[in-house]
């Protein structure tokens, strides 16, 4: 566990928070985390259409 700076108010952040204590302000991994969950969501969904349009299709 590293101490990164906080891009918004420059204060000191562990590497595994979510947000910082001081601004709370996400931390670039917490977007980083939120934008591949939409993705793998938006990929599964993608999935589930093309099984369903080529059983029923």
């Amino acid at each position: 566990m590293a101490l990164i700076k906080c891009h918004d108010c420059g204060g000191e952040v562990s590497s595994t928070a979510e947000k910082c204590p001081k601004c709370g302000a996400p931390t670039p991994l917490t977007v980083n985390a939120s934008v591949i969950a939409m993705i793998v969501a938006a990929a599964a969904l993608l999935a589930i259409f093309f099984v369903y349009w080529a059983v029923y299709g």
